[in-house]
């Protein structure tokens, strides 16, 4: 059977990207916005409450919505006996409870449908951390592990839930201590010998909010470069 290309047709889908100033989350917005979706650009988004009422928002300016992006992120690397309950609750609130509030307001906005589309934009350290990043990692290993709890709870629904993973990408380069071998492993242990671009990202994010990804749920897709397969 061959390739359906209005897979990757977006036109006449409404969506909105949490976290649309950042990096990853201007690719999604762009790519989003290039394969015919209508999309509302959520930034600004520093508490959960935040990200509630850009989804509520989103639906309400829109009629509606069958995709919901979440990409916010906030790095810290210090060692866990340094890290400051402050700096703890910064990390987990960006990088876990700002997604969940997301998807919590996603499944009652795409409850009308059988088409939703939840999208959380999560790090491969949720996977395979590396020193001094526990807080960071562990943040990310929740995202994911709410991909995959959330998509069975949703599926029922008709809303599919999934994740992006993310390597190390051109613009973390500030996150790496030049002098730390242990960091500059993300960088040397690639396959593809690059770090990641934001065109690496939009067009994963397109294929998981059409209708080509209707029976794909609870997965986390990573875009590293290979690099977990050296980490």
């Amino acid at each position: 059977m061959p390739t359906n290309i209005d897979h990757y047709d977006l036109t006449g889908r409404r969506a909105v990207v949490v976290g649309a100033d950042g990096a990853a989350g201007g690719a999604i917005l762009e790519a989003l916005r290039e394969a015919g979706a209508t999309v509302v650009a959520a930034t600004e988004v520093n508490t959960p409450a935040d990200a509630s009422t850009a989804v509520e928002r989103a639906r309400d300016e829109l009629g509606g919505l069958e995709v919901v992006v979440c990409a916010t992120d906030r790095f810290l690397a210090s060692p866990i006996g340094e890290t400051t309950d402050e700096e703890l609750s910064a990390v987990v609130a960006t990088n876990f409870t700002i997604p969940f509030a997301a998807a919590r307001a996603a499944a009652t906005a795409l409850a009308g449908g059988e088409s939703g589309r939840i999208i959380l934009v999560t790090h491969i350290l949720g996977e395979r951390g590396v020193p001094n990043t526990s807080a960071y990692a562990a943040a990310h290993a929740a995202t994911q592990s709410l991909v995959r709890t959330l998509s069975q709870e949703l599926g029922p629904q008709g809303t599919v839930v999934n994740g992006i993973s993310l390597g190390w990408m051109e613009w973390m380069q500030d996150r790496l201590d030049p002098d730390d071998d242990e960091a500059q492993r993300a960088t040397r242990f690639p396959i593809m010998k690059r770090t990641g671009r934001p065109q690496d990202v939009g067009p994963m994010a397109v294929w998981l909010a059409g209708t080509g990804a209707g029976y794909v749920s609870g997965q986390v897709f990573t875009i590293d470069g290979g690099l977990l397969q050296h980490l």
